[in-house]
Order: structure tokens, then sequence, then C-alpha cells
């Protein structure tokens, strides 16, 4: 099988988890030398482990024969597990813990498959992104401040992956928790999920049980593993391209918090379950962290910006075409460059911070009702 570039593709399973480890590779050499540069963004990695995983779907990879059903059989299969949940939730109208906990299942998976469905439509525009950021990346001259611009390279991409790293460490432990689920509790499979002639019931379909078993449990693994991938994936033409996403993530954000905290204090009795909702409630901090910070330092280095150009300004020295072009740059980066998914407010740290209030104001709301 060959690609248009000419390139060979294989199947192989060390070539594919070459190309998914690759962002984490260079990343010891990266911190322990200084000097050391990261040969390409990091969004351009993350686009490289998606490819790897199978689910990129962008014209280059759609004219790969097979890889387009392969898109399509990930898509049924999510659609699948998403119907069987919600299915599911109508039976524990009776059990406040119980619903809590599929409401949470809910949001979360409804999130990666608008995610999905996002991707299999816009992964071209994403390619835009990437690409002009790649070429950005590229694009660096000799001269006093290139040791300057190899150094936030440097920074840029430590920070990223080591927080990318932690998120991963983190959905590992729970991916685990949720494979384990019916080992450890009364509940019959990792996600409380219902099918029609009650093809979930061990009692009645042993065989067919176990087949739901397994495929959720590759569900779990693999969706959760995309989805990780495609949160270090990202400025105006960002804004644009990747608003629907960054919407569903303020939302889902908000209530996955409000209600993994509520059902880790209605479930305080049950360590096992409780466990689960700690650890689902500092994913969701954390992921929701990681947007606001990167959010501040991108407004905070855009106006650093002006400063350099100010410092660059030389009347003794240059032409008027070029001092003209620099006070261009420091008009322009009077107004900080901002990340928001209209009309959500800006994702910033003081934003964040009014969200936890929120949250914990629900939670208490909440409380007080059952109470």
């Amino acid at each position: 099988m060959v690609e248009p570039s000419g390139e060979r593709v294989g199947f192989r399973l060390s070539k594919k988890w070459k190309r998914f480890v690759k962002p984490y590779a260079p990343f010891r050499r990266v911190y322990r030398t200084p000097s050391k540069c990261p040969e390409h963004t990091v969004p351009y990695l993350n686009r490289e482990q998606l490819i790897s995983t199978g689910y990129y779907p962008n014209s280059t990879q759609n004219s790969v024969p097979g890889q387009r059903s392969y898109h399509v059989f990930l898509l049924v299969k999510g659609t699948i597990l998403f119907s069987s949940i919600l299915y599911a939730a109508s039976e524990s109208l009776d059990d406040i813990v119980e619903l809590g906990r599929d409401l949470a299942f809910i949001i979360a998976s409804f999130f990666i498959y608008f995610k999905y469905i996002y991707f299999l439509l816009y992964a071209d525009n994403v390619d835009k992104v990437i690409d002009g950021l790649e070429e950005c990346y590229r694009w660096e001259r000799a001269g006093p401040a290139a040791a300057g611009v190899r150094s936030a390279k440097r920074l840029h991409y430590l920070i990223v992956i080591g927080m990318q790293i932690i998120w991963v460490v983190s959905m590992i432990i729970y991916i685990v928790l949720l494979i384990s689920t019916p080992f450890l509790t009364q509940q019959e499979l990792p996600f409380h999920a219902a099918h029609s002639f009650y093809l979930h019931d061990p009692l009645r379909h042993p065989r067919i049980h176990i087949l739901i078993y397994l495929s959720q449990s590759f569900d779990i693994l693999y969706y959760l593993t995309w989805l990780t991938v495609t949160e270090c994936i990202l400025v105006d033409r960002c804004n644009e391209v990747f608003h629907g996403p960054l919407i569903m993530q303020m939302i889902v954000n908000f209530l996955l918090v409000s209600l993994s905290v509520f059902e880790a204090m209605m479930a305080r009795h049950d360590r096992k379950v409780a466990g689960q909702f700690i650890l689902l409630m500092i994913l969701a901090l954390g992921h929701l962290s990681m947007w606001t910070k990167f959010g501040d330092m991108m407004s905070q280095e855009s106006l650093e910006v002006a400063e350099a150009a100010y410092d660059a300004c030389d009347p003794s020295v240059g032409s008027k075409k070029i001092d003209g072009n620099i006070r261009l740059i420091m008009l322009r980066a009077q107004e900080p460059l901002i990340m928001r998914a209209t009309p959500f407010p800006t994702f910033n740290m003081i934003n964040y911070k009014a969200i936890l209030n929120q949250c914990y104001g629900i939670l208490t709301l909440l409380l007080n009702t059952l109470d």
C-alpha cells in the first residue's frame, strides 16, 4: 500500500507505536539539554499520534484504501456506545447516585462523540492550522534573538508535553478503574448500558454480555486515548477553526466538575465508587486548568511582542519602511490575543476561578436540596 507521496504504508505495530510515542521520546533529552530545540511543534507531533491511531479523517488519510471504512466503523461503534448509555439512564431514575453517574458518563461520552464528528468534518481545516504553525516554527533567522527563540520553543514543548504525560498517566489509571468496575462493584459492565432484547443481561445472554464487555473495554481504551491526543492540538484562526470544540469543552468541564464532586459526596461511603468520581473531577479540573493556563500564556506573550518591537526600533538604523512595519506590529500587539469561544468568556485564570465558584454554588444547592 502506497501513500500519494510515494511512501510505503505499513500496518506493522512497531511503526505505529514509534509514531505514537514520537512526542514523548525526546522529552528527557530536551529537558536535560538547554540548547536542544524540538524538531517540530507539539500540534504536528500530536497529529502524527492521531494518524497512528487510525482516526485522523483528512483528505490524505481518506484516500488510503480501507481507511475511510475504518473511520465509519469507529463512528458507528461510538454511536452504539453513546446510544446504549443514554438508553440506560431511564433505569436509574429512582436512584440519585446511579442517575448522577449515568449523567456524568453521558456528558463525557457525548463530548468524545462530538469531537469525533468534528474531526470527520473539519480535519482538513485543522491541517491548515497545524501547517501554518509549523511554517512559523521553521521561520527562524540567525542573530542575537535566535537563542531566545529556541529557548521559547523548548519551554513550550516541555510545558505542553509534560502536562500531556501527566494527563496520560491519570487517564491510564482512570481506564483501569473503569474496566475493572464489574469485578469491584455490583455493576455488570464498565458503563451502565442497556440494549434491545436485554442483550446486556448476563443471565439471559451470557456470551453476548461478554462481547459487550470486551467492546466497551476497547471503546474506553481507544476513545479516551484518542481524546487525550486531540486536546493538545491548537490567534484568531484557531478560534475560528476550534470554535465548536472550545464551546463544548467549556460546557462539559463545567458540568463534569459539578456532577463528579456531587457524586463523590453522595457515594462517600463506597470508596471504590467515590474514587472514580474524585479522579474524574481531577481530570476535568486538570483539563480546564490546562486551557486556562495556556490562554493566559498566549495573552501575556502577545503583549510582550509590543515590548520586543519597541526595543527593536532604532531611528538611527534601518529605513522608513522597516520603522513603519515595526510601528504596525506595536499597534497590533497593544490588543492581546485571547482564547475564547463566543458567547462564553475568555479562557484565563480569572474566569477559571469564577467557574469553580459557580460549581461550588451548584454543589451546595444540590446538597441542601437533598438534605
